[in-house]
């Protein structure tokens, strides 16, 4: 990361921080989704479109043959850590909608289970900071789809993280 974007990092940190401690402000989530019975093809529904969840086969051959807001979530393995991808999070910058999508992810996990495991507020904070990082221009190749490991279930289940990014 060049020096220009560290500084614009921090200074987005920093006043976020000021946000948070200066602000009473919960946001109450309003969700409006669903999942579809097993005879459908997308495995739910979020308020803006439809969300199909599966291996990387399945979601590869059916990328091009979906609605404009309709969402793809890849689950599978990042080097051997379990991961549930999700293509293109930065264009869901709604976070009524991120939540509803997450919401339906935990209820495909818990439909299909599997070994990964992330709480739905460590998720939504991980989405939330890639969003970010994307519109601030930092590593975008990275930071356009959201890549829930396992393993970062942690960094981002933070008490102080979370309050940040409320």
């Amino acid at each position: 990361m060049n020096k220009k974007a560290r500084i614009i990092t921090a200074s987005t940190l920093a006043g976020l921080l000021a946000i948070t401690l200066y602000s009473s402000y919960e946001h109450e989530y309003v969700t409006v989704c669903g999942i579809y019975s097993e005879d459908y093809l997308p495995f739910g529904r979020y308020s803006n479109g439809d969300i199909y969840i599966g291996d990387e086969e399945y979601i590869n051959s059916i990328k091009d043959n979906i609605g404009e807001n309709d969402i793809l979530i890849v689950m599978g393995q990042q080097d051997g850590d379990p991961n549930a991808s999700i293509i293109s999070s930065h264009e869901i910058t709604n976070k009524d909608e991120r939540y509803e999508i997450l919401t339906i992810l935990k209820m495909y996990e818990y439909k299909y289970p599997s070994d990964w495991d992330r709480s739905l507020e460590s998720m939504r904070v991980e989405w939330a900071v890639h969003n970010i990082f994307y519109n601030l221009g930092i590593e975008r190749n990275r930071t356009q789809d959201v890549d829930l490991d396992n393993s970062e279930e942690k960094i981002y289940s933070s008490k102080i993280l979370q309050r940040l990014i409320k």
